[in-house]
């Protein structure tokens, strides 16, 4: 079997998300441009930035046999300057990687700003751009308050404490830290998109410690440390009622129609909804992987959030109910089951509610 490989436009990719999450964050919060720092000779965020920014552009510029920029006239008072300035040296690496002429393993001379005259093959120079800033982000990560601990998330069912995401714009989660003491470089950064939560596999946040600016949640099937402000109480509109959620539930996604979840009134009582439901998963040759949930929820808005504690690590299921079309999308953290169960999908009831 031939190694996986991560090709550089796959790594440049890569990078444009993660550059992506910081523009949007310091464009939110332009105050971190001035915190103190000392990373790379800079001795503010907002000049750690205009390094990592500078090296990207000087790097890219090389590349393509252009002069480097003066890095002295390279703007950071803004999170509009110094992106124009990562844009550019995105421009000119996707030119360069476009090109079916240039010889990746040809050496070039350049001169450094710390260590003089320089020798490396294009391929070299390359990927060291785009890993250098990987490098700093996560640094930077730590730098505007984000611990460099580790995040235990907890999916425990305390439907109290729930939260959503506040507002459209991707929020920030620092994860991967290690054990206490961990150092910046430990840690990654990732961009979770509100509008998209089948990425980050669930609806609902599990919230837990705080550490000055920054929550460590559980986000659907991952624990990190995320921006307190960025999250709100569960909405309480529209108001779904424990009958409109009551029924035999079929997934309607291509390939899923045996798999079914049933929703009744729990035992115990006080509006509470037990969920129990199977999904399966059929491969090319024919093999059968299969998962079970039972659990309880409490309808709370358009929500129910469902924790199966039974095994570990535990199912956990969110569902969202469309009042339009009376279905309801679930969203599971990969935990509900054998090999490539979901319970994911779209789903229609197929029993009268009782």
């Amino acid at each position: 079997m031939a190694e996986p490989t991560l090709t550089a436009t796959e790594l440049l990719a890569w990078q444009e998300k993660t550059a992506q999450s910081w523009r949007t964050l310091v464009e939110a919060h332009p105050e971190i441009l001035a915190i103190d720092c000392n990373i790379g000779g800079a001795t503010t965020a907002g000049g750690l930035l205009q390094h990592i920014v500078a090296v990207e552009l000087r790097y890219a510029e090389r590349l393509n046999d252009l002069p480097a920029t003066d890095y002295a006239a390279i703007p950071f008072d803004t999170a509009e300057a110094i992106y124009a300035t990562h844009d550019r040296a995105v421009a000119l690496f996707k030119q360069q990687l476009e090109r079916s002429d240039v010889d990746w393993n040809e050496r070039i001379e350049f001169t450094t700003r710390t260590m003089g005259p320089a020798r490396s093959t294009r391929k070299t120079v390359l990927f060291h751009a785009l890993l250098h800033a990987a490098r700093h982000y996560a640094q930077l990560a730590t730098l505007v308050g984000a611990p460099a601990t580790s995040c235990q998330g907890s999916s425990a069912a305390d439907f109290a404490g729930l939260r959503v995401f506040r507002g459209a714009a991707p929020v920030a989660l620092v994860s991967g830290c290690g054990g206490s003491g961990a150092t910046a470089e430990a840690c990654s950064t990732q961009e979770l998109d509100p509008a998209k939560p089948s990425d980050y596999q669930g609806d609902l946040i599990v919230p837990g410690a705080t550490q000055g600016a920054w929550t460590c949640a559980m986000v659907g099937g991952w624990a990190g440390w995320v921006p307190t402000d960025r999250l709100a109480p569960v909405p309480a509109a529209p108001a779904i009622t424990t009958r409109q959620w009551l029924g035999t539930w079929v997934n309607t996604h291509v390939g899923m129609g045996r798999d079914r979840l049933v929703l009744s009134r729990s035992a115990a009582g006080r509006g509470r909804i037990h969920v129990a439901g199977k999904a399966y998963y059929t491969n090319a040759a024919h093999n059968v992987s299969s998962g079970e949930l039972s659990g309880e929820a409490l309808a709370m808005g358009p929500f129910l959030h469902v924790v199966d504690g039974s095994y570990s690590p535990g199912c956990v299921l969110d569902l969202t109910y469309d009042v339009t079309s009376e279905t309801f999308r679930a969203v599971d953290n990969q935990h509900c089951g054998g090999f490539n169960v979901s319970f994911d999908g779209v789903w229609r009831r197929t029993v009268a509610k009782r």
